[in-house]
C-alpha cells in the first residue's frame, strides 16, 4: 500500500510523545511538527489536541508513526506584514526554525486585517508570507508546509479585525501563494464556519474551538479523519443505532432499563419518538440515574471509537437559586481490570424540548466485558423523562491511495 507523502515520512519514524513546549530537546526518533501562527495558534494551544489525535493506538495507529514531536509557536497579536509585531521577528520563530520542523502547520493572518498599521501594509502580504515559508522550506530539515486559512471573524469587536478584510485579500493572497508555491492548503475558515459560540471577542477561540482546528489539520497532514471520540460529539450518528435491539425507546414492558433510586413508569403524553417514553419519579437528587444494559451491543461490535445519546426531559422545571438543571450522559463499564467511567459534558435540561445529552469516548476493555450500562444522570430532582438511546460506533477509511 502505497500511503501519501506525510503518511510516507511519519511511518519511518518509530514511538515518544512530547508536549508542545519549546525546552526539551526533539525526541530523535519522533516526526516534529511546528505550529506556527498568530494568537489563535497560542491562544487555543491546538496543537496539544493534535498530538492526542496523534497518539491514539487503536484503529488509526496502522496509518500513524509511532510518536510525533508537536509544539506550539503561536505568537498573541503577530501578523505576516512587517509592521509592529511580525512573527518572524520573535524568539519563537527562531525557536521553530531550531527545532528542525519535518511538518510546519502554518497559521496566521487574523491580526493582518487590522485597520490601522496592519491594513495599511496589506499590499505587502504575499511577498512578506512567501518569505515566511521560505524561511523554513530552506531548513535542512527539507520540512513538508501546510498553509491554514484563518478561522473566520465573528462579529465587530476583534480590535478592529474584519472578517470582510479576511475574505477579500488575506485568504485569497493565502490561496494564490499556495498555488504559486504547489503547497496543501488546510481550510480552517470553513471548519470553523458557524460556529460564533466558539469565539470570543469575535476572534479569540475557546471551548471546542481547539478541536476543531486540531481536527483539520490532523486530515490536512494524514489524509484521514481524526478519531472520532476525541472531536466533538457528532449531530447525526455513524452507522446503525447499536441499541436498536434493545428496547431504547421504551416501546414494550420489556425490562430493559435500569433503574437507580426512585421509581420507573411509562409515559404516552410526552415522547420524542414512538407511543412510549420511560419516567423516573421520586427523585432526590444526582445518585439517581435511569439507563440502559449495552452490555450485549458493545460485546457484539467490539472495543473502538463510539458516540452515545439519550433524549432527555423533565417533567416540570425546577430551577435552584437561578440555575437551570442539567443532565449528563454516563457510561460505566467493567472488565477483567475493575470498573471504568466515561462521562459526556453537562448540558440544560428542561420541561420544554428535549436535550440530547450524550458524549463520545474510547471503549476499550481488558479481557472479558462483563457489564455496561448507559445511562442520565441529573442535577434535577423533577421526574425524568427518557426516549431513544443511542449508541454509534466510528469507523474509519482508509487514506486515498
Amino acid at each position: 500500500m502505497k500511503f501519501p507523502l506525510p503518511l510516507a515520512i511519519a511511518l519511518a519514524f518509530p514511538l515518544a510523545l512530547s508536549a508542545a513546549d519549546t525546552t526539551p530537546a526533539p525526541a530523535p526518533d519522533a516526526v516534529r511538527i511546528a505550529c506556527i501562527g498568530d494568537t489563535i495558534t497560542d491562544m487555543s494551544n491546538y496543537p496539544k489536541v493534535l498530538a492526542q489525535f496523534l497518539s491514539t493506538d487503536y484503529e488509526l495507529a496502522k496509518y500513524h508513526a509511532k510518536s510525533y514531536d508537536v509544539r506550539n509557536y503561536g505568537v498573541p497579536d503577530t501578523t505576516v506584514v512587517m509592521t509592529e509585531k511580525p512573527w518572524i521577528k520573535t524568539p519563537k520563530a527562531d525557536d521553530a526554525k531550531a527545532f528542525l520542523p519535518q511538518i510546519v502547520v502554518i497559521e496566521i493572518g487574523t491580526q493582518d486585517t487590522q485597520k490601522g498599521k496592519n491594513w495599511d501594509a496589506i499590499a505587502t502580504f504575499p511577498a512578506a508570507y512567501k518569505d515566511l515559508i521560505n524561511q523554513f522550506a530552506s531548513l535542512s530539515s527539507k520540512p513538508k508546509i501546510y498553509l491554514c486559512l484563518p478561522p473566520p471573524i465573528y462579529g465587530t469587536t476583534g480590535w478592529g479585525m474584519s472578517e470582510d478584510n479576511l475574505t477579500s485579500t488575506v485568504i485569497p493572497d493565502i490561496k494564490q501563494v499556495a498555488k504559486e508555491l504547489n503547497l496543501p492548503v488546510i481550510d480552517l475558515h470553513t471548519a470553523l464556519g458557524n460556529r460564533p459560540d466558539l469565539f470570543d471577542h469575535s476572534v479569540h477561540p475557546t471551548g471546542d474551538a481547539k478541536k476543531y482546528i486540531a481536527a483539520a489539520v490532523y486530515t490536512g497532514i494524514l489524509g484521514i479523519d481524526p478519531p472520532g471520540a476525541l472531536v466533538a460529539a457528532p449531530s447525526t450518528f455513524p452507522g446503525k443505532n447499536l441499541l436498536a435491539d434493545a428496547n431504547p425507546g421504551a416501546e414494550s414492558d420489556t425490562p430493559a432499563w435500569i433503574n437507580k433510586g426512585g421509581a420507573i413508569a411509562f409515559e404516552t403524553d410526552t415522547v420524542h419518538g414512538g407511543k412510549r417514553a420511560v419516567v423516573q419519579s421520586g427523585r432526590t437528587g444526582e445518585g439517581d440515574s435511569l439507563g440502559l444494559d449495552i452490555t450485549a451491543a458493545l460485546n457484539a461490535s467490539g472495543t473502538g471509537d463510539y458516540c452515545f445519546r439519550i433524549f432527555s426531559r423533565l417533567a416540570a422545571d425546577t430551577s435552584s437559586g437561578g440555575r437551570k438543571p442539567q443532565c449528563w450522559a454516563v457510561i460505566t463499564y467493567t472488565d477483567d481490570k475493575g470498573v471504568h467511567t466515561i462521562t459526556g459534558p453537562k448540558q440544560n435540561v428542561s420541561a420544554t424540548d428535549w436535550t440530547p445529552c450524550g458524549g463520545a469516548g474510547v471503549l476499550h476493555w481488558t479481557g472479558t466485558l462483563k457489564s455496561a450500562t448507559l445511562s442520565i444522570a441529573s442535577s434535577a430532582k423533577d421526574n425524568l423523562i427518557l426516549d431513544d438511546a443511542e449508541l454509534g460506533k466510528f469507523t474509519y477509511a482508509p487514506p486515498a491511495q
